[in-house]
């Protein structure tokens, strides 16, 4: 049975929990648009830690506009992750700097392949192209 986004959604929200990466009070927002409508982002969280972005690639995707993507979050996040099927693991070391963490998701879990590094951001000019103003309410609340 192929893991769906859905299923590895789940499966990441359940890892960063375990993990401690998000705890009761965080902010998590699922399908965040960024840059005025230009991406929409699988994942983020918002915590002491800094601002994080998870974009997923199941086994049905295709790794087309990953290399955009991931330029585009780094410029508003402090930490992209890259959380993929085993099929696409070898291709997305091969596109991402080692600043991306990259992580292989399977039913059994999640193992980090590349940890990537955080980069705290400073580009406050930016953050109103982070999010719809309705997303940075929702956020807020």
């Amino acid at each position: 049975m192929r893991l769906l986004e859905a299923d590895i959604k789940a499966i990441l929200i359940n890892y960063l929990i375990e993990k401690s990466h998000i705890k009761q009070y965080d902010t998590v927002v699922s399908e965040m648009t960024i840059d005025r409508f230009s991406r929409r982002l699988d994942l983020a969280t918002l915590n002491e830690k800094g601002l994080y972005a998870y974009e997923i690639k199941s086994e049905c995707d295709s790794l087309y506009r990953l290399e955009d993507q991931v330029q585009k979050y780094s410029e508003f996040f402090d930490k992209t992750v890259v959380v993929a099927d085993k099929k696409h693991i070898e291709k997305i070391l091969e596109m991402v700097s080692n600043t991306v963490a990259v992580w292989q998701v399977s039913k059994g879990g999640i193992r980090v392949i590349q940890r990537g590094r955080l980069e705290k951001y400073h580009a406050h000019s930016k953050l109103g192209k982070l999010a719809t103003l309705e997303e940075l309410k929702k956020i807020s609340r």
